[in-house]
């Protein structure tokens, strides 16, 4: 082995694209290695790997297995059986022609190293082929901002907790949180670093506040920070203000709502609220998302719908419906999704 081959930007020996390949020249014991090893994303934790085939004699004949292997450090012929042997390795096909699999489970921040070694009927064992190192595509684009949070006041009102949906990017870091006493402003971060639990629990918030405002931004692992959630408010109790009595499911809005934008979903909670959660239903009645309302604080929560699935993929235009479920209480709403 004589090369080293990236997956993204250079080689130590030559310079390439993505989507290149390059011959490196191979030890040979008793057959060809296998070359021209190239690798491409396929997934969020996974790769499409591919070779060029060598002969069982020289370059014609069929081999009769291969061995493909990754390490987090260069794989030499050394060293090749200590590394990582990755599972269901393809049959092999006729000399010179193009080997490919998908490599699965992969860590997305990690770096790999893989080489392919064959082996011929009679167990003459080759070198390896070109070491290829795979470092992931650094992704420039934000997350989406977080949705469905909620506040509630604990530790008779010595304490905020706030709770949203997890975002579905396979790159994610973590969440910011922050506050503000009014809409207007001024917002300050409260979170040091990101944090990856979809919860925060805020106990610094000044004592006289009467009503507190948080949104949450999510960031990626290179730093990109999304755009902020919608505004969380949390009002504390006064003896002069009277709480909801019920479950109330309010109008929707912007309704309709564009793609781009995100559907609120404005609930009034009663000061004796119990597990609630929010069903949104396609057209053919099917579940797309759920929100959880449990130990919201009291007077109106809003959600936020950014008109995606549990899976994160984005639902098509349509007419969807919003179930409030708490208890006895069934109501619902009409929400209309266009292009």
């Amino acid at each position: 082995m004589t090369g080293l081959e990236r997956a993204r930007g250079q080689s130590r020996t030559t310079t390439f694209r993505a989507s290149g390949t390059f011959i490196a020249s191979c030890m040979l014991i008793a057959l060809l290695a296998p070359v021209r090893t190239h690798a491409q994303g396929a997934g969020s934790d996974s790769l499409s790997l591919s070779w060029t085939a060598p002969g069982d004699d020289g370059t014609i004949g069929i081999v009769t297995s291969y061995e493909v292997r990754l390490s987090a450090s260069p794989i030499t012929n050394e060293n090749f059986d200590s590394a990582t042997l990755v599972a269901d390795s393809p049959a092999p096909l006729p000399a010179s022609s193009r080997q490919r699999m998908i490599v699965r489970g992969l860590t997305r921040a990690a770096s790999y190293y893989f080489a392919v070694r064959a082996t011929d009927d009679a167990g003459n064992v080759s070198g390896i082929s070109n070491l290829l190192l795979w470092e992931w595509p650094l992704d420039a684009s934000p997350p989406m901002p977080p949705s469905g949070a909620i506040g509630a006041i604990q530790a008779e009102g010595k304490a905020v907790a706030i709770r949203w949906q997890p975002n579905a990017e396979p790159d994610l870091a973590g969440y910011h949180v922050y506050r503000a006493l009014s809409a207007s402003g001024p917002w300050t971060r409260i979170t040091e670093q990101p944090q990856l639990p979809t919860e925060y629990t805020d106990q610094a918030f000044p004592g006289e506040a009467k009503e507190l405002l948080y949104q949450i931004s999510a960031v990626d692992r290179i730093g990109n920070e999304s755009a902020r959630s919608a505004n969380v408010r949390v009002t504390f109790r006064h003896p002069l203000v009277a709480a909801p009595l019920a479950w109330k499911m309010l109008p929707a809005y912007p309704n309709p709502s564009r793609l781009a934008e995100q559907a609120r979903l404005p609930i009034e909670v009663p000061a004796s609220a119990k597990d609630a959660h929010l069903d949104i239903l396609d057209g053919g009645n099917q579940l797309v998302r759920r929100f959880d309302v449990a130990g919201a604080a009291f007077g109106v929560t809003e959600l936020m719908w950014d008109g995606r699935n549990g899976a994160g993929r984005l639902c098509a235009p349509g007419v969807y419906r919003g179930w409030l479920i708490a208890g006895d209480v069934r109501q619902m709403v009409r929400i209309a999704r266009i292009p």
